[in-house]
């Protein structure tokens, strides 16, 4: 996704803290999505949950435009961001481009 359309998307939702960890201001959010985008996958550290680490990765379609995703998640208490990143990260996008590759069959 063209980082305009995600910034106007940012701007139209309704960005508040849910965890005093969450980000939601806009421009730690763009550089997170330019993140994401350079790895492949995002991590979240206690942005939803406190104690909950989850590593995500898109699935798009056929064009390249996002579906949903898939992601892993795994307690703080139990392994370190960097750990879950190491375990994860590869797996989750692998997964997410096997369902992506699937979802390109239809259109």
């Amino acid at each position: 996704m063209p980082a305009e359309e995600a910034q106007a998307i940012l701007a139209a939702s309704d960005r508040r803290p849910i965890t005093p960890a969450t980000v939601w201001q806009m421009q730690p959010l763009l550089e997170r999505i330019a993140e994401t985008a350079r790895r492949g996958f995002a991590t979240a550290v206690e942005e939803i949950y406190v104690g909950d680490i989850a590593i995500a990765a898109a699935i798009r379609d056929g064009r390249g435009r996002p579906l949903g995703a898939i992601n892993v998640a795994v307690l703080r208490s139990c392994v370190t961001s960097e750990e879950g990143e190491r375990r994860y990260g590869l797996m989750v996008m692998e997964t997410a481009q096997s369902i992506s590759q699937a979802c390109s069959t239809f259109g």
